[in-house]
């Protein structure tokens, strides 16, 4: 009895659990964590306590193929901020072949609209897809938004069409599409998305002419239309951009002149009044240098934006990526940018017909798209990579606390995995970024 309570106490002993497991965990990828908190209840809780108190996770931008494939499942090619790496991720889809291209609202909707159907996803990796009849105005390039459980589609139809700036709203429980009218005629000469920026805050529509700055805000509850406003811009700025973060309306200026960006600029607006509230940052300068030798374009340069990460692109060539993590600035309670840039190596030299969204992931959604390709959708049944094989696990285990308190990089800040280690946590990336 003695030396099975010794045992228990060595095995209780040698393992790794705590705050040094917690602090291990918090260097692993989301995607690889997973696999991770199916190993015991233990781990789960020392992934959860790691993602709430020491990583947590950040929003993902991903990169979606434009046209849809004729396979039943769709790759795309996200960057994880929180783990400084890109995932390749394949996922279910329904999308019909016959669908015109995939094209996104600046969030995380990503649709594909024509008189044939309707097809639109909204969750964090896409896994689930609503399909419907089409609207009744042949579009081209609309604009489409998702505000609540209303999908709002206005302007861009041909010219054959009675009305081609006319606003038609779909009902997303009801399944059924309602007319509301026409575009105010303030925009109507600039009535897609071409040359409209929009964003929303799950209640309204807000619309804004990318040159000029009027704006327009579309309740789609009672499709009512608010009276024309120009935005409070520096009279240098020449193009403007809208999107939310959080619920703050951020202004993105372009200062300068067409073919001669000078200066980027973001500004938080207040939501009733629409007067600028604070000046959250301006890009630096060799930042805009890269964004000049990377031939963006006014009508090219782009936005996608979710939590507190704004994410601006060259939307006819994704090279890299440029972005402002919002995070607080001194002690008055006012807001900062954190600017970085992150190369698109994902898809550099390929097809760069891509479709950009950002949305927060969290460690289920990756979970359900795992247990999705695996034909598996019972979410809660155990699928872990580690019981098969605990002796090896430990080893793992001992050469990353190893790496982690003696700080050993290697090749670009990546430990590398010995030869002949396979484990489920680190089978999808055997570089291990720290």
């Amino acid at each position: 009895m003695n030396n099975l309570v010794r045992d228990d106490e060595a095995s209780s002993s040698s393992s790794i659990h705590g705050d040094i497991l917690e602090s291990i965990l918090s260097r692993v990828p989301l995607i690889d964590l997973v696999q991770a908190s199916r190993v015991s209840s233990s781990w789960n809780c020392a992934v959860a306590a790691s993602l709430c108190h020491q990583n947590s996770p950040k929003p993902w931008l991903t990169l979606n193929p434009k046209f849809p494939p004729r396979t039943n499942s769709i790759i795309s090619h996200s960057y994880d901020p929180r783990s400084n790496i890109w995932n390749r991720i394949e996922t279910p889809h329904t999308i019909a072949t016959h669908s015109s291209a995939l094209r996104s609202d600046g969030s995380n909707l990503l649709y594909s609209i024509s008189p044939s159907g309707l097809t639109f996803s909204s969750d964090p990796l896409h896994l689930t897809w609503h399909q419907s009849t089409g609207p009744k105005v042949w579009r081209v390039d609309p604009i489409v938004s998702l505000v609540g459980t209303r999908l709002v589609v206005a302007g861009g139809g041909c010219e054959f069409e009675d009305d081609p700036l006319s606003v038609e709203v779909y009902d997303v429980p009801t399944r059924s599409w309602s007319d509301a009218g026409s575009i105010p005629i303030g925009l109507k000469e600039s009535g897609s998305s071409t040359w409209l920026s929009t964003a929303t805050d799950g209640r309204r529509l807000f619309v804004t002419e990318k040159e000029s700055g009027l704006m327009h805000v579309f309740d789609p509850e009672t499709k009512i239309w608010s009276p024309p406003y120009y935005l409070p811009r520096d009279p240098t700025v020449f193009s403007s951009i809208i999107t939310f973060t959080g619920d703050k309306l951020f202004l993105i200026g372009l200062i300068g002149e067409r073919g001669n960006m000078e200066k980027l600029k973001i500004w938080s607006l207040n939501l009733e009044s629409l007067e600028i509230e604070e000046e959250i940052g301006e890009m630096p300068k060799e930042m805009m240098e890269e964004i000049r030798r990377d031939g963006f374009q006014a009508y090219s340069l782009s936005v996608s934006s979710a939590e507190n990460w704004v994410f601006i692109y060259n939307s006819s060539q994704i090279k890299g990526v440029y972005i402002c993590e919002v995070v607080s600035s001194g002690g008055g309670g006012g807001k900062g940018c954190r600017w970085m840039r992150e190369n698109n190596i994902a898809t550099a030299g390929k097809d760069n017909r891509m479709v950009v969204t950002s949305s927060k992931v969290g460690i289920h959604d990756i979970g359900k798209a795992l247990d999705l390709m695996a034909g598996n959708r019972k979410e809660n049944e155990a699928f872990s990579y580690f019981k098969e094989d605990p002796y090896l696990c430990n080893v793992v285990l001992a050469i990353m606390v190893l790496s982690w308190l003696c700080k050993v990089v290697f090749c670009d800040n990546r430990v590398i995995m010995p030869e002949g280690v396979s484990i489920g946590t680190f089978s999808h990336y055997m570089p291990l970024y720290f």
